[in-house]
């Protein structure tokens, strides 16, 4: 599939919606970590790694286009997989003049589950603070988040680095966590994280 797509590109045949065009960053991305077929020649491997290089500008050209009123229908309309994609590659060609604030509350509000992929993105976090420490601070099941990333990391040796916003408090954390073990079932295993803590916000 990768490869008919590349050969698609290169002939001029250039998605022209934002799933396709998250496809070609799954594709570069493969084709820059080293992935390949077996049956593909070093000279054929070669130059697809030459082919992917022009998908930055494909990529940053089609973005800089969308209405920034029509992303939440945009993003409503990919699969779960290219939804935390779409943040990536927001974060990664700094493209946040897309984003406006009401609308990544309104997006978060509904997709709570969304939240942990924008605390993947260092500069969304940043860029959004004021909007993630509400939702943060306004949902219960925060906790889990605080909690992985405080000390579940710290069990599973978690690849995935999560970044909270600079301005959510150590009295914010702790609020989170007293809301948890207040909401109506909370989950026995965070409970259990939740009393051993020691200093962990530190």
């Amino acid at each position: 599939m990768a490869e008919k797509r590349i050969h698609e590109v290169a002939e001029g045949d250039i998605p022209s919606d934002l799933s396709g065009i998250i496809e070609l960053w799954h594709i570069k991305r493969m084709i820059e970590d080293g992935c390949r077929l077996k049956k593909w020649t070093d000279e054929e491997y070669n130059e697809f790694k030459d082919s992917v290089g022009s998908y930055n500008d494909i990529i940053a050209n089609f973005f800089n286009r969308l209405d920034p009123k029509m992303i939440k229908s945009e993003f409503e309309l990919l699969d779960w997989p290219y939804k935390e994609t779409f943040w990536k590659i927001i974060d990664n060609y700094g493209l946040y003049k897309l984003i406006e604030p009401e609308t990544l509350h309104e997006i978060l509000k509904e997709k709570i589950g969304c939240v942990r992929d924008i605390l993947e993105c260092k500069g969304m976090v940043k860029k959004f603070k004021d909007v993630i420490r509400e939702i943060l601070l306004n949902d219960a099941n925060s906790a889990h988040i605080i909690l992985d990333k405080y000390e579940v990391k710290q069990e599973l040796n978690e690849k995935k680095e999560l970044f909270l916003p600079s301005n959510l408090t150590l009295d914010d954390k702790e609020q989170i966590l007293i809301n948890y073990l207040q909401s109506e079932e909370p989950n026995l295993n965070y409970v259990r994280l939740i009393t051993q803590i020691d200093n962990a916000f530190a």
